[in-house]
């Protein structure tokens, strides 16, 4: 994953609707891990919203 294809945040958020808000699984599709995705998220000013469904 470059700084290039994270520009603007769009292939980051496309590849996490993709995987129906599993941050792992999306973090695998771009090569990284879990905890470096939250950091380019809140780099890229995109809002982490988890929760709990029952």
């Amino acid at each position: 994953m470059d700084r290039e294809s994270l520009a603007g945040g769009g292939s980051f958020t496309r590849t996490l609707k993709a995987e129906n808000g599993n941050w792992a699984a999306a973090a695998r599709r771009l090569s990284t891990d879990r905890a470096n995705l939250n950091r380019i998220a809140k780099r890229l000013d995109i809002k982490i919203i988890k929760s709990v469904v029952d």
